[in-house]
């Protein structure tokens, strides 16, 4: 079972509790993988999340909009296995920054905090962006996949990841 975490089990304490009483009823034997799914980028940040609201923990976490996947148990970290699949034309935040930019103003879209990037993730605050706007931030950066997102969030990665 893949759930996606932010403002669909978390935030939402009615769904957190139907989860939460549909999974205690599953016989533990036979309780199929969970794995949460989350565009937050460290696995860290997940777990106290899942572990503040009551929320059965998970055997996995798909983090960054899908590029990484960190196994719960002896937290090992799987995002070596997804490098495989990324566009190889991707060459990191500094090029995409300059994309975005060039197609999209600086007060059309601020890049996120710090915490929220990673080697194969950019993040920007983007409000309100037109079907057109993403579409030449398509066109502009086509090795990569753009998710754009509760009419707010820009997420920047490379072709092969997706949330």
């Amino acid at each position: 079972v893949c759930c996606d975490l932010d403002n669909t089990l978390l935030g939402d304490r009615v769904q957190e509790a139907t989860f939460h009483t549909w999974w205690s009823k599953l016989p533990p034997n036979s309780r199929p993988i969970l794995i949460y799914n989350t565009g937050r980028t460290h696995v860290g940040n997940c777990r106290d999340a899942v572990r503040s609201s009551g929320l059965p923990e998970p055997s996995y976490y798909i983090c960054g909009v899908g590029t990484s996947v960190v196994r719960v148990e002896g937290d090992v970290v799987l995002s070596s296995l997804l490098r495989d699949t990324f566009d190889s034309r991707w060459t990191g935040r500094e090029a995409v920054e300059n994309a975005v930019y060039r197609v999209l103003p600086h007060n059309r879209a601020t890049l996120q905090c710090m915490s929220e990037q990673s080697e194969w993730k950019v993040s920007f605050h983007a409000s309100n962006l037109t079907e057109e706007e993403v579409e030449s931030l398509r066109r502009e950066l086509p090795y990569a996949c753009i998710v754009y997102s509760s009419n707010r969030n820009l997420d920047v990665l490379p072709r092969g990841a997706d949330k």
